[in-house]
């Protein structure tokens, strides 16, 4: 939640920054895919997962790197030069068990479900290097996530982070955008980022400071589903896709 332009520019500057790390994981992830024999899933995961683990263990460490150098240069011009440096908090690899998890669920499983519910194998295979792709992407962009969490709940400037969301935002993202700030004395849930979701933390360091993009106008969008009647949830929902039409 920046208060100052400067501030806002370099929230954008690393959302955009992390997106280009996950294009880049994404290609690599179409890249190895083929490792993954159709014929023979279970008989080539591993070596698939080899390769996998790579991409993912290198692109999440860039990416808390690139967070680590934002929180540095986000505190100083939000709070001034003679700030604290912020007690940069680097998010820990990916577990190997979590990321195994990930892979075997997105690209065996799913290639076998997609084949039993009727598809043909070469349309479950590419259905499922998607979903890999995606699971890969957030395993690397938490990278980030997890380094501004951490570093915000470990500086005692810090008073919490904001949810900044992408263009087309899902329901899901745009109904905890919508809460605005998120103060450490609060005690919330966490930052829960799914699959091809490219959200990211901002810092709070001031309370007069702008909801990040997008924002204000999600929590205006809750207040007029909640004149509907129904569940406001789903009626959210329905608001959020017909703005992303």
């Amino acid at each position: 939640m920046p208060a100052t332009p400067e501030a806002t520019r370099l929230a954008e500057a690393h959302r955009r920054a992390q997106i280009r790390i996950a294009a880049r994981v994404a290609l690599r992830m179409q890249q190895v895919w083929p490792l993954l024999d159709a014929a023979d899933l279970d008989g080539t995961f591993s070596r698939w997962l080899i390769a996998v683990q790579g991409i993912v263990g290198g692109g999440r460490a860039e990416s808390a790197r690139l967070a680590a150098n934002y929180l540095t240069l986000f505190k100083r011009v939000e709070l001034g030069a003679a700030a604290a440096p912020p007690p940069v908090v680097l998010a820990e690899a990916v577990t190997a068990a979590a990321l195994e998890a990930s892979m075997r669920v997105t690209g065996p499983v799913a290639v076998k479900s997609s084949v039993r519910k009727g598809r043909s194998v070469e349309r479950a295979m590419h259905v499922a290097s998607q979903r890999a792709a995606g699971a890969a992407m957030r395993h690397v962009l938490d990278g980030s996530r997890q380094t501004i969490l951490a570093t915000v709940d470990a500086d005692p400037d810090a008073l919490g982070w904001a949810r900044q969301t992408s263009g087309n935002t899902c329901a899901f993202c745009a109904m905890l955008a919508s809460r605005g700030p998120v103060y450490k004395s609060e005690r919330t849930a966490d930052f829960k980022p799914h699959d091809n979701c490219f959200c990211e933390p901002v810092p709070v360091y001031r309370r007069e400071g702008a909801w990040p993009p997008g924002s204000r106008y999600f929590r205006d969008l809750w207040q007029q589903a909640k004149q509907h009647e129904g569940d406001t949830a789903l009626v959210f929902r329905r608001l959020v896709e017909t703005r992303n039409l």
